[in-house]
């Protein structure tokens, strides 16, 4: 079963982060800072909430490593032959 108060925490401080940060970078017009300021506050609450939650997050490097595996076997072959 899953606990809402961890959820319920991790959604609070980052409304409090929002609160704080938002009004000052809309005030100085830096709708640029602005945007990025919200994706990547939305990128780490959506992990958090699933750390919260009990569940792995995935984790780049898998995909990475998945995608160079092929090249990887093809220069390894290419260069050991």
């Amino acid at each position: 079963m899953i606990s809402m108060w961890p959820i319920l925490g991790v959604l609070l401080v980052a409304a409090a982060i929002f609160l704080i940060e938002a009004p000052k970078l809309k005030r100085e017009k830096k709708t640029k800072e602005l945007g990025y300021f919200c994706f990547f506050l939305t990128a780490a609450t959506f992990v958090s909430l699933i750390e919260s939650m009990g569940k792995e997050p995935s984790n780049p490097l898998d995909l990475i490593q998945a995608f160079y595996a092929p090249v990887n076997t093809w220069l390894q072959n290419m260069l050991y032959q």
